[in-house]
């Protein structure tokens, strides 16, 4: 227990030292005082994460002043527990704590204390949480009404708000960059829209019950047309007008972080540049208490987003096994769900590093039929020496002359955290080769810690019309300025 000691266990210690004189009415020679406790929280259904707060009031009702002891034991469910105590009447307490309750205290006949005890719940849905009180008399002092010294608060653990969705986002965001915020434009390489609740979902068994988190038929994702505007506005109407459907190819849900990821990567490459909105469906999703997103009556949630420019590569964020789109140089490289987004549906390609490794690890892919424009290349790094290095060649297949080499990465220390690198521009000229031009990607992580981890993800290369050409939004709010 964390008390602000001082003057309030003086006092009482003091009171105890004084006693005959303090002690007031006797019945039959002995001192006694009728000590009440309650706790009540004011409520009977608690959500399974969160807030609480029980108020423990403790009263004497006579005919003698008292010390007593004030009790609870928090259960095992209420985290971060800190309390507070008021008293009043003469009344005598510790004014601050944290954790289990245990205060010596002094209350003269008619005084009060109320102490306030705040926690958040962590709790299985279904449940209960229970919280007792307790008081006991000090000093030979005789409480004539013991069954009045417990008390005890008993609440259900369900859900009693319908759920929001909370953030949208994608698989690749690193922690710098900005989120999928309604109206953002980005040229992040989005293979996963995630979306964040802000409660525990109801997830039953399989991926096709008619209200289910991981049914991708409780979602939409669609691209605008040639009109150029998102006319779709529910998911009973999608796709509306010249609007077009992008397939979700598999819904996954991770109970932990309340957390569901749309998979939009069926050719294993990530959205094109275009005008996207994201749905999520009222009529396909509850929380775990079945109360529907929404609450059933409100508009489905929507999200638009804008991709600025193609990234080319094929699984550039390590979410599928990496020989789908990469070659290995050594097989030492392995996909690992540490991502640089912290996504649980995420990865990124990595290395376990030995003492010193000098020739690196790599991974490397051919991305064919480049058309002329403007070009850049970057990833993520965790790791001492990492890097994309690409080479943009006149053949159709990583041959004939090279007209080109952009690189992105090389941190100069060993860093646990991921750190974004991107090149200068690249402008590849009119007239492109008959078959279009081809760039080798080469990705490489070398000197790697011992025992500790280097990687690598969302590798880009990106493509963008000469009107847009790598916005900085620096001064634009609805821009990611990472990128």
């Amino acid at each position: 227990m964390d008390l602000q000691p001082g003057y309030a266990l003086r006092a009482v210690a003091a009171i105890a030292a004084c006693w005959p004189i303090f002690a007031g009415a006797e019945v039959g020679g002995v001192p006694e005082a009728d000590i009440a406790i309650s706790v009540d929280d004011g409520v009977t259904t608690v959500s399974p994460e969160g807030p609480v707060t029980w108020t423990i009031a403790v009263e004497n009702l006579g005919p003698s002043d008292a010390l007593a002891q004030v009790f609870d034991s928090f259960p095992e469910e209420a985290v971060g527990v800190e309390w507070e105590c008021t008293a009043a009447g003469g009344a005598i307490c510790s004014p601050q704590g944290s954790g289990d309750l245990s205060d010596l205290v002094f209350i003269p006949t008619g005084g009060t204390l109320t102490y306030y005890a705040t926690a958040t719940i962590e709790a299985e849905l279904g449940s209960q949480v229970s919280d007792s009180a307790l008081v006991g008399t000090l000093n030979g002092i005789v409480d004539p009404d013991p069954d009045n010294n417990v008390s005890t608060d008993v609440d259900d653990v369900a859900y009693t708000q319908a759920p929001v969705v909370s953030k949208v986002d994608s698989a690749t965001s690193p922690p710098y960059a900005c989120s999928l915020y309604d109206g953002i434009e980005t040229t992040a390489g989005i293979t996963q829209i995630t979306l964040r609740f802000s409660q525990r979902m109801l997830d039953p068994s399989g991926d096709t019950q008619t209200i289910d988190v991981t049914n991708p038929d409780s979602y939409r994702v669609v691209e605008a047309g040639a009109n150029g505007t998102l006319d779709t506005t529910s998911c009973a109407d999608a796709p509306a007008l010249d609007d077009v459907s992008v397939p979700i190819i598999r819904a996954d849900y991770d109970d932990a972080t309340k957390l569901a990821a749309l998979h939009v990567d069926a050719q294993l490459l990530a959205l094109p540049a275009g005008a996207y909105r994201v749905l999520a469906c009222n009529a396909g999703l509850a929380n775990a208490s079945g109360i529907p997103l929404g609450d059933g009556s409100a508009p489905d949630f929507k999200s638009d987003f804008r991709v600025l420019g193609d990234n080319l590569l094929i699984n550039p964020n390590f979410d599928h096994p990496i020989d789908n789109g990469w070659t290995m140089e050594i097989e030492a490289v392995l996909n690992d769900l540490a991502d640089s987004g912290g996504d649980p549906f995420s990865g990124s390609a990595s290395i376990l590093g030995p003492d010193v490794v000098t020739n690196g690890y790599r991974v490397v892919q051919c991305v064919r039929g480049l058309p002329p424009g403007v070009y850049r290349v970057g990833l993520n790094v965790q790791a001492s020496v990492s890097a994309v290095l690409v080479g943009f060649r006149s053949g159709p297949d990583c041959d004939g002359d090279l007209v080109g080499v952009v690189s992105a990465g090389f941190l100069e220390q060993p860093s646990s955290d991921w750190n974004f690198r991107q090149s200068d521009t690249l402008r590849l000229p009119a007239p492109a080769p008959p078959d279009g031009y081809s760039a080798f990607a080469d990705a490489v992580i070398t000197n790697v810690a011992p025992d500790t981890y280097g990687r690598i993800d969302s590798v880009f290369v990106h493509r963008e019309d000469d009107d847009v050409i790598f916005r900085s939004g620096t001064d634009d709010p609805t821009h990611c300025a990472s990128f």
